[in-house]
């Protein structure tokens, strides 16, 4: 399992970005990453989750915009 502060690290995000990002209070975040507090680790595992799918769901819309983007060229190129 991962900590906190490697897995808000692993998004790219800073701490401020991540609270946003979240909908986590920004005293919390730094609470986790000093050691003050821990994340429960049932959160730990949903933020990750989240991370992968919203990951996931931008792979998918840049593939699927790219994809309508380009279908009139793809379209010509297989009539020839």
């Amino acid at each position: 399992m991962v900590t906190f502060k490697e897995l808000r690290e692993q998004s790219g995000m800073n701490k401020k970005r991540f609270a946003e990002y979240f909908g986590i209070p920004y005293r919390t975040i730094q609470n986790w990453e000093s050691g003050v507090n821990k994340c429960p680790e049932y959160l730990l595992e949903l933020l990750e989750f989240k991370m992968k799918t919203d990951k996931h769901k931008t792979d998918f819309l840049r593939l699927y915009t790219y994809l309508t983007d380009h279908e009139d060229t793809d379209t010509a190129l297989m009539h020839n």
